[in-house]
């Protein structure tokens, strides 16, 4: 299930507000966001078209899309003329795959995409960080690694060395008798 809430809160902390207050990216559901246009209109009674009024009306502002997930920004734009109650945001991603299916957001892709689109050097600047982890986990393991080598090499050392006298111990006379049991 989406959480807009969720990924939007994490929009606003990660990338802040526009100089007007509002969030610079917002996660919105398309189907409710209408906006009120100036435009010619049909009036229709049933199946009878009656007319054709010019006027302002509220419209749906994704005709296009239905039910979808639309990523949108802030933009820096005069207002388009027809549009009375310009709100700023416009699309940059709607959440529908090649084929026209429904695909649900997730936080991270959120990010990617924003990214990929505005600051490409976030995302090399992620996997870079990503690569750094990854290294130093590596170093990490690696001087454990040799740490436990080295707390064990007195063992194995000792071990050595008492074979070592075993040996010799078995070898001569004295030895031979000790293991001879006598």
């Amino acid at each position: 299930m989406i959480h807009k809430e969720q990924i939007n809160r994490t929009l606003l902390e990660r990338y802040g507000r526009a100089n007007n207050g509002k969030p610079n990216f917002r996660l919105a559901w398309s189907d409710s966001e209408t906006e009120n246009r100036f435009g010619e209109f049909d009036v229709w009674a049933g199946k009878i078209w009656l007319r054709t009024e010019c006027c302002v009306r509220q419209v749906p502002k994704y005709p296009a899309f239905k039910s979808r997930w639309i990523l949108e920004k802030q933009v820096y734009a005069p207002a388009p003329e027809e549009v009375k109650d310009y709100n700023w945001y416009e699309p940059i991603f709607v959440f529908e795959s090649a084929q026209g299916e429904y695909l649900e957001p997730i936080s991270r892709m959120v990010e990617l995409i924003i990214n990929s689109i505005f600051y490409p050097d976030r995302n090399k600047r992620i996997e870079s960080d990503d690569q750094a982890d990854y290294e130093k986990q590596k170093q990490k393991q690696h001087d454990i690694d040799v740490m436990k080598l080295e707390e064990q090499r007195p063992t194995a050392m000792v071990l050595s060395e008492l074979g070592e006298l075993i040996y010799n111990a078995g070898g001569s006379d004295a030895g031979s008798s000790k293991s001879k049991g006598h």
